[in-house]
This record gives structure tokens, sequence and C-alpha cells, in this order.
């Protein structure tokens, strides 16, 4: 069992956050919201997949913001909230997952799925 505190005490920095959009957006609506800040954008391995209840069908992606630089776990707290509205603002809320120590799986696809990378220069 993970506690908390415990986690956020063993990291360090972090590097970028990692936005999740499971069903709450397309790609190019978040895509044009962070237009202005460098980003990978980039399927999960559940995109478009079609398995009532949970998955219907809808776009399920990662918004990558690389960090200009590493930032202290507060500090992490404050751009997490920044960003939450940032996107409300704009019409693409992710989902609220503000574990700072939350693990993301490589990028892949099913077989024979679609799947989507995009990047920014």
């Amino acid at each position: 069992r993970r506690v908390k505190n415990q986690t956020e005490r063993s990291i360090a920095s972090v590097h970028a956050l990692v936005l999740d959009y499971d069903g709450g957006g397309t790609i190019e609506a978040a895509c044009a919201a962070w237009e202005a800040f460098e980003h990978v954008v980039y399927t999960t391995h559940s995109h478009l997949l079609v398995k009532p209840p949970k998955y219907k069908g809808e776009p399920r992606f990662r918004l990558v913001l690389p960090l200009a630089r590493s930032v202290t776990v507060p500090e992490f707290k404050i751009l997490w909230g920044w960003a939450r509205a940032f996107a409300a603002e704009r019409g693409v809320p992710f989902d609220p997952l503000a574990d700072v120590g939350r693990i993301y799986y490589v990028p892949t696809h099913r077989p024979g799925a679609a799947h989507r990378p995009r990047s920014t220069p």
C-alpha cells in the first residue's frame, strides 16, 4: 500500500506535467489549447476501445508538457493547479489525477488499433 506523504517525500523533482485525457475531449482540441507550449501527445492502449461499460470508443490520450526546469513537489502542486485552470478555461479539462508520484506507461497500442503520436517543435 502506497502512502501519499511517503511517496511525496521520496520524490526529489518533477520534469514534466502529464495530463490524462480519458474520454474528455479530442486530441485536436487539446493540442489547440496547449499550442503555445511545447508538448507531446500519445494515445493510450485503450484509445477508441469499445468494451462496455467502461470503454465506449472515446479518445484516450496523454499530453506531456516538459518543464523548462525541474520543480519540487510543492512547485508541482502549484503548476498542476494552474494547468487545471488553464485547460478548463479553454474547454479541455483533463482527468484531475494530481498524485505527483503517478507512474505512466510507455506509449503503446493494440495491434491494428488507431494510434496518434504528435509533438510540437
